[in-house]
């Protein structure tokens, strides 16, 4: 599924998410641009916010923890409302660091 990240406001590939009502989705983040040392991604940690316009964002509890496969990081996104914006933020540890990610879909 294509998705932007954006890595300390850089975006490190086109923008194109769309979440579909009843959406039970995986989103999968390559985080091998952000590895350190070529550490794998470690101790993943997920968030996710909808966004209200005018208000501050309000966090929706996730019901799966995100996991790693190889540079990927995978979350599971259950029930999620059309027409609605949310933002994923993600951060993982590598060589000691913890690097944030953030989807906004």
């Amino acid at each position: 599924m294509p998705a932007f990240w954006q890595v300390d406001d850089t975006f490190v590939s086109p923008p194109s998410f769309t979440m579909t009502a009843e959406a039970d989705e995986t989103v999968s983040l390559d985080a091998t641009a952000l590895l350190v040392g070529g550490d794998p991604p470690a101790s993943p940690e997920s968030a996710l916010f909808r966004i209200v316009d005018n208000a501050p964002d309000v966090e929706v509890t996730l019901a799966d923890a995100p996991t790693v496969a190889g540079n990927l990081i995978r979350q599971r996104l259950r029930g999620l409302t059309a027409d609605t914006t949310y933002r994923l933020r993600v951060s993982f540890l590598t060589s000691g660091n913890r690097r944030p990610m953030t989807l906004e879909a």
